[in-house]
């Protein structure tokens, strides 16, 4: 790969008659971890989950109450089963998903807003001196 040249900006590089950006470069890179694109389709997955649980759930995860199902496994209604209280495990999991997803990003903005806040005065620094001094008494 060549070197650039001093004035040439480092948000684009031209190779070939092809510009190459920052995105474009992460993009061909990632493309190249197999691993890496398993785990984007799962996330994006649990992400498409979240955002459409209210009309993938079958039951309502709060208000619905199965009693004659109690503790029962998986079955064709109940895909992850019933817990002792008569609720669809796989609608609550649904349900905490789009819960717990919301968290995350309200927490990444809530933290990204603190840190953009500007702080109008330096943190003051504490002065502890680093030698000390013994009275003319001691070690005598």
């Amino acid at each position: 790969e060549s070197t650039l040249p001093a004035a040439m900006p480092v948000a684009a590089v031209q190779t070939a008659g092809k510009v190459r950006t920052p995105w474009g470069e992460c993009w061909r890179r990632f493309k190249k971890q197999p691993v890496g694109i398993v785990a984007a389709l799962f996330v994006l997955l649990l992400v498409f989950v979240a955002v459409f649980a209210p009309w993938i759930v079958p039951f309502d995860p709060e208000n619905y109450f199965d009693y004659d199902m109690l503790n029962s496994g998986p079955s064709a209604t109940h895909w992850f089963g019933v817990d002792p209280l008569g609720r669809d495990i796989f609608s609550r999991i649904l349900a905490g998903a789009r819960i717990s997803l919301m968290a995350g990003f309200v927490s990444v903005l809530l933290a990204e807003g603190v840190d953009q806040v500007p702080l109008d005065e330096p943190v003051p620094s504490t002065s502890i001196p680093l030698t000390t001094t013994t009275s003319a008494g001691e070690g005598s």
